[in-house]
């Protein structure tokens, strides 16, 4: 765990806060940001946990869920927060996506990279309402998760 908070804190700015909820999940406030901005922190983080972790001397990969959830547009208070990012979280999990959207609906835009992505593997990712399809990676991936909340 040591090795997995000291990379998502790398990848964070100074104004945004870290803290281990229970076993392997994590909470991360990013203040000022919106649901897009979050996205792309979201993606960095992902990528900052892709390298093998060293576990008892041997490499293992690590497999991260990222539930984002944006105030005040699904809650306004800290604990409607923290549920609307769970949510999302486990849908992410379950459809082994990276991250997704608290509360993202139908005829909404999904936050993604605006840059050119042409040639590059797009970043996973789904929402509440829908999902994308599973990857199978056929590699040992055990499970770290954390529900990420996003302030404005």
């Amino acid at each position: 765990m040591q090795q997995v908070a000291a990379r998502l804190r790398g990848s964070l700015r100074e104004s945004d806060t870290l803290a281990r909820l229970y076993g392997d999940e994590f909470a991360i406030l990013l203040p000022g940001n919106d649901a897009t901005t979050a996205a792309e922190v979201a993606q960095k983080l992902l990528g900052a946990l892709a390298p093998p972790c060293l576990l008892q001397g041997q490499p293992e990969q690590i497999a991260a869920s990222i539930g984002i959830a944006v105030y005040p547009a699904h809650a306004t208070e800290a604990i409607g927060l923290m549920a609307q990012a769970d949510a999302a979280m486990y849908i992410a999990k379950h459809a082994q996506s990276g991250y997704a959207l608290a509360g993202f609906g139908e005829g909404q835009e999904h936050p993604r990279h605006t840059g050119s992505d042409e040639g590059q593997e797009q970043p996973r990712h789904t929402d509440i309402e829908g999902q994308a399809p599973p990857r199978h990676t056929g590699t040992k991936q055990p499970s770290t998760a954390w529900p990420g909340c996003v302030g404005s």
